[in-house]
């Protein structure tokens, strides 16, 4: 405790005393007790008959002077004590000042303030830990160790939401985890942060492909392949996807759009030949067995030994009533499918044989 801060408090303390000797007075005057008249003023009515020139008041006055002495002894030592206490358990106040100062914290880089909650830490300081996250997911990624990417992820987007390869990355993981709602819900995030790269939109028309949501996934590849159209990658993908598109009407028996989608799907991708054996199939459901022919025979100067070629290839040729030629395919059919071959045999010789 300073020297100032001791003589308030000495100060507080003479006043309080003082306040108690005012009061004391004020009580003793009206409870009757004798106090001591004004200088100048005698009784001289009381003055005793012995010409003594004592008034006959004054013992009643000794009472008095031994009642203030009485208070003096408990009053005074009270007072010192009080002071006393106070200058041991009183602690110096410390003013307020204007404005709050940061306090210091100790921490691995020595101190530094500590800062309201609303600011954020330092960009380097983000960046640092995302990096950090990041690159672990991408060694756990290359290891197929999913989980801890996913993990490594979903830390790094805590710290920044906003860093689109750490979802575009989170998706893969989810794909690769089997979990591909999970991954459209990544991708989309990443398409939302960066929607003028063909790459993110690709992503998630796979994942909508992996999770059933063929138009959904046309949608997303054809927005990818516009903003890239010479991307392979992306139109092999839309390929797929309206193939996709094909199988469902073919299975709903609507054979023309079914045509009409695995035309443009092969349009995509001409190298696919599924695309166009499945293209030929719906011009056989549909009767449009010349345009079925020419898809049957290109694929089958591409591949000779493929049984189902073969077996619609001999099939146009019955429908189109070109036995011979439906004869000779039927004799390669017999190398690869002997009782298919049988089969078609004994529709074609009776055609043959009414044959000029």
């Amino acid at each position: 405790m300073g020297y100032g801060d001791r003589v308030v408090l000495w100060t507080d303390a003479l006043r309080t005393g003082l306040d108690a000797w005012r009061s004391l007075w004020v009580s003793c005057g009206r409870s009757g007790l004798p106090l001591r008249p004004p200088r100048g003023v005698v009784d001289r009515a009381r003055m005793r008959a012995d010409g003594t020139g004592r008034a006959a008041g004054r013992p009643r006055r000794g009472r008095a002077l031994g009642l203030w002495l009485v208070l003096f002894l408990v009053a005074v030592p009270a007072t010192y004590a009080a002071v006393r206490a106070g200058s041991r358990t009183a602690a110096p106040v410390a003013p307020v000042p204007a404005t709050p100062t940061p306090a210091m914290v100790e921490g691995a880089r020595g101190s530094q303030p500590l800062l309201p909650s609303f600011v954020r830490d330092d960009p380097p300081d983000i960046e640092e830990r995302v990096g950090a996250h990041h690159a672990a997911a991408r060694a756990a990624y290359a290891s197929k160790e999913w989980s801890a990417a996913r993990d490594h992820l979903r830390a790094t987007l805590a710290i920044d939401p906003e860093h689109a390869p750490s979802w575009t990355l989170l998706g893969s993981a989810q794909l690769a985890l089997g979990a591909p709602e999970e991954a459209v819900a990544a991708y989309t995030e990443a398409v939302e942060l960066g929607a003028r790269d063909s790459g993110a939109w690709n992503n998630l028309g796979i994942a909508q492909i992996r999770a059933g949501r063929s138009e959904d996934a046309i949608r997303s590849l054809r927005t990818g392949s516009g903003l890239a159209p010479e991307d392979e990658l992306v139109r092999r993908n839309l390929a797929i996807a309206i193939g996709l598109r094909g199988d469902t009407l073919a299975a709903a028996n609507r054979y023309a759009d079914a045509a009409d989608a695995y035309r443009e799907a092969w349009s995509l991708r001409p190298s696919d030949p599924n695309l166009k054996f499945k293209l030929g199939c719906m011009h056989s459901k549909l009767g449009a067995w010349q345009p079925a022919l020419r898809c049957f025979r290109s694929l089958h100067a591409k591949n000779p030994r493929d049984a189902d070629t073969l077996t619609n290839l001999v099939l146009c040729h019955a429908q189109l009533e070109q036995w011979r030629r439906a004869d000779e395919m039927n004799g390669r059919l017999e190398k690869l499918d002997p009782p298919q071959a049988a089969r078609f045999q004994r529709v074609i010789d009776p055609q043959l044989a009414r044959t000029p």
